[in-house]
């Protein structure tokens, strides 16, 4: 069994079979996630457990690594472990071997039927780790970290011990549910650097409330509690709004950053990289960063592509987007893409055909993170005291357009959007200077007494 960190991010590790076949290797994922602790106890228990070891659920664990059974967190059975199934798998088909094979039996014999477990940690663990094996990172991460907020909740506040913290699904009340947001909100978060303890934002609040909403509909399908018993809705709880203050950069800093050029490459590039998606309808970096030479026509200035946050919606499922470019936009692919003669490669320098979908994700992620460390270097070169991040392009750009009286449709079909009512949302609120201004009216101005 192999703990691969490969591409984990929070030192987090994916327990892995290696099977070893005539000087070759293969390695099959079997969707287990370890954190850091488990993976240091297993690894010092690697040969066998002594009897000083008396915590059941490390027990348990090292069982379903090592073992031949153990006990599943979510129906209770006992199970057969992916090390046993693969002992018998290869004794079955010995003289014969092959990786091919091997792998068909051993997910063919998977059991097709999954058991929600009655209890919200595991099952908020378990969905992160169904969407880490479909490459959904993004939405994993925001699993994996309600999962954790929770458990604090409940150990921190004494609803459950610390040994083996249980969140049963028939606790999870609007009351409950209230306790949570004023954690969360009073001390619930973490700096990411100083590990010191913070208020979590009403972004963030929202995301854990919207992804322990999900587990309840889950538990409600598999019947574990009444649909009389839902916590959310009319007379239940309502997460609070997020915050969707907008984020439109003033003109006055736009300007500044259009005229900027600097002596460093590595802002330079960040800062092009940064307007390219202003001038594309403010694509995210994931959707620029997935340009292939097949989406771009540079003689008809026109880019094409599908917004990875809406490729899997109802509304937008395989939608496409066209859209004409600037010769500013045309320019920056000149200057930094990487020249291709094939239309599947990737036309910006973060992402290349050889990489799967983690290291994509991370790719991506790494890109993001540049791209605004330097951006807060520019600003502070330029003398600006503003703040400025990759998703101000999108809000720029539909603000600008807007502030120059663009119809309302060319700014939808630019961002996207499958309704005008989505980008009204990006327009609803207007500059401080500019609420002054229309503020004003309300005061009667002084007139010149006329001579007579």
């Amino acid at each position: 069994m192999f703990f691969d960190k490969r591409r984990m991010k929070d030192g987090f590790a994916s327990v892995k079979l290696s099977v070893y076949h005539n000087a070759q290797q293969k390695q099959y994922a079997t969707g287990i996630i370890l954190d850091e602790k488990q993976q240091d106890f297993l690894t010092k228990n690697k040969a066998g457990l002594t009897g000083k070891v008396r915590d059941e659920t490390l027990r348990n664990l090292w069982n379903k690594v090592y073992g031949r059974e153990y006990v599943d967190e979510a129906s209770e059975d006992k199970k057969e472990t992916w090390l046993l199934k693969a002992q018998k798998i290869i004794s079955k088909i010995e003289h014969r071997f092959s990786f091919e094979e091997f792998q068909a039996l051993l997910f063919s014999e998977q059991q097709t039927e999954v058991v929600f477990a009655n209890d919200l940690i595991i099952a908020l663990r378990n969905e992160f780790n169904t969407l880490t094996s479909e490459d959904n990172f993004t939405r994993a991460t925001i699993y994996r970290s309600a999962a954790n907020s929770v458990e604090r909740f409940v150990t921190e506040t004494g609803i459950s011990n610390k040994t083996q913290p249980k969140v049963p699904f028939g606790i999870v009340t609007r009351d409950f549910l209230k306790k949570y947001e004023k954690y969360l909100v009073t001390n619930g978060g973490f700096h990411a650097k100083s590990k010191a303890r913070r208020p979590v934002g009403p972004t963030t609040v929202v995301f854990y409330m919207n992804a322990i909403k999900k587990m309840v509909n889950e538990a409600i399908k598999a019947k574990i509690i009444d649909r009389d018993d839902y916590p959310f809705g009319n007379g239940g709880y309502r997460p609070p709004r997020g915050n969707n203050t907008k984020k439109a950069l003033p003109t006055e800093t736009l300007t500044a950053l259009m005229a900027y050029s600097g002596k460093f490459p590595r802002r330079n590039y960040a800062l092009d990289i940064w307007k390219f998606s202003y001038f594309c309808g403010g694509m995210n970096m994931a959707d620029l960063a997935r340009l292939r030479w097949r989406n771009v026509d540079l003689t008809q200035r026109q880019i094409s592509f599908v917004r990875r946050k809406t490729r899997t919606s109802k509304a937008n499922a395989g939608a496409g987007i066209t859209l004409s470019i600037l010769p500013e936009a045309t320019a920056i692919i000149n200057k930094w893409a990487l020249p291709s003669n094939d239309q599947n490669d990737f036309v910006f320098p973060e992402l290349n055909q050889q990489m799967d979908e983690k290291q994509i994700h991370l790719a991506i992620y790494n890109l993001t993170m540049r791209v605004n460390r330097m951006l807060v270097l520019i600003l502070k070169e330029l003398g600006i005291q503003a703040k400025i991040r990759t998703y101000e392009a999108r809000h720029s750009y539909a603000t600008t357009l807007a502030r120059a009286q663009v119809p309302l449709a060319f700014i939808s079909q630019g961002l996207g959007h499958s309704s005008l009512k989505t980008t009204e949302q990006y327009l609803g609120s207007f500059e401080y200077e500019q609420t002054q201004k229309y503020l004003s009216a309300l005061i009667p101005q002084k007139q010149e007494s006329q001579e007579s």
